[in-house]
């Protein structure tokens, strides 16, 4: 289990076991994530995004790290579901299986339709990778060049201005041109 306070757990495999250490970073405050009951999938997710990160928690150990996080019917529900699919689970296919079970893909699709740009860019940019990765999990056949489109759509006017006559091909080079 995830220890409480400033660390978090790299795996290390030797022969058939498996080790774990705990790294502590002094410069990142106590934190610990929430439990997940089934409210809310949306938000607890994007926690566990930002504390992975904050954290420099590998991405192969997201799922197993949020699953301690599950309780009530998101425990039940998970399990459920886990009992049929490969124990190993990537992030993208266990947002995929919280969100179906308890968010509405319908809200998913109507918040990124909506997203524009109310503070700063950084914030604009992270709120819409988020909502991107959640959006993509529901239809991974959707185009770059939706989500460029969409991303210049919810710009500040001035900003946006200027990236149609930039024209980016590529979402990290429209993300970075807004930034100038």
């Amino acid at each position: 289990m995830l220890p409480r306070g400033r660390g978090h757990i790299r795996g290390d495999q030797t022969s058939s076991q498996e080790h774990q250490r705990v790294v502590y970073n002094p410069s990142l405050p106590r934190m610990d994530l929430t439990s997940f009951w089934g409210e809310n999938p949306k938000g607890w997710l994007r926690k566990c995004r930002k504390f992975f990160k904050l954290n420099s928690t590998p991405s192969q150990q997201w799922v197993e790290l949020a699953s301690l996080y599950l309780e009530g019917k998101a425990l039940m529900r998970f399990e459920g579901y886990r009992c049929g699919v490969e124990c190993s689970m990537g992030w993208e296919e266990f947002l995929r299986a919280i969100c179906s079970r308890f968010g509405n893909s319908a809200d998913i699709v109507e918040e990124f339709n909506k997203l524009i740009q109310k503070g700063d860019i950084d914030e604009y940019v992270e709120r819409f990778e988020e909502l991107k990765s959640l959006m993509y999990s529901l239809n991974p056949s959707l185009p770059e060049s939706y989500y460029i489109s969409s991303f210049i759509s919810g710009l500040k006017e001035e900003i946006k201005l200027m990236l149609k006559i930039l024209k980016p091909t590529t979402l990290i080079q429209a993300f970075d041109q807004a930034k100038w």
